[in-house]
């Protein structure tokens, strides 16, 4: 065992590996574990954020749930995910359209595939006149929560509230026959 892990010592790698395995773990330690004056910063930006959500101030809420946002690295928990939702609805209020879309993509790409998320990109993607991407986010609102009857619904009246009629009738329709209901 000792000549094995010596010839493992003596490998022209085995100093430049575990050199970079250190800085790693280093780096790693630095940027995973926030300080306290870090929460300390991430709070009172996200409750001056709300402070100006709250005065309809959007622009001014979206700099300061922007600014939280960058406080909180890599790391998804509920309070990560409520924040940055928070941020997606601000940009919508602010009618910064397609920065909202974007911050909605990044909650479904970590895995938050839920029905209200697709809905409510999907109708941002409609005030944006995308609407082959509205239709494929209300399909996938329905493929996420299949047995909702109020997800059809919601996407039926926002699709009539946009003037697409006869999309409305197809979800309802889709929701009769699928879900048996009249």
């Amino acid at each position: 065992m000792k000549k094995k892990w010596r010839k493992i010592q003596e490998s022209k790698y085995f100093y430049t590996v575990t050199c970079l395995s250190f800085i790693f773990l280093l780096m790693g330690v630095l940027v995973f574990i926030p300080d306290g004056k870090n929460k300390e910063a991430f709070q009172s930006l996200w409750a001056q954020g709300r402070q100006a959500m709250e005065q309809e101030n959007y622009v001014v809420a979206v700099e300061k749930l922007e600014e939280a946002v960058s406080y909180i690295g890599n790391t998804v928990g509920e309070q990560e995910f409520e924040l940055v939702k928070e941020l997606a609805e601000t940009q919508g209020k602010a009618n910064f359209q397609e920065e909202a879309a974007e911050t909605y993509t990044r909650l479904l790409n970590a895995g938050e595939n839920t029905a209200e998320l697709y809905i409510k990109r999907g109708l941002l993607y409609d005030q944006m006149g995308e609407y082959s991407k509205v239709l494929d986010d209300y399909q996938n609102a329905v493929r996420a929560d299949p047995y909702n009857q109020n997800v059809y619904e919601t996407i039926a009246q926002q699709l009539e509230a946009q003037q697409h009629g006869n999309e409305a009738e197809v979800f309802r329709e889709t929701a009769r026959k699928f879900l048996g209901s009249s």
